[in-house]
């Protein structure tokens, strides 16, 4: 397997693993920056989670 095929197929790993992340983020009650704002807690775990 060549260099390029290897980074395409992590590149798509991560896309995936990083798509299963985002639907596991609750949806805010209202949509207002409010009611987003209540969430930032998961959403900071989201942030620094995908930091790599």
């Amino acid at each position: 397997m060549n260099k390029a095929r290897l980074e395409a197929f992590t590149d798509a790993i991560i896309a995936i693993v990083l798509t299963l992340l985002v639907l596991d983020l609750p949806r805010p009650q209202t949509p207002s920056v409010r009611a987003l704002f209540a969430e930032w807690q998961s959403i900071y775990v989201y942030m620094v989670d995908c930091k790599f």
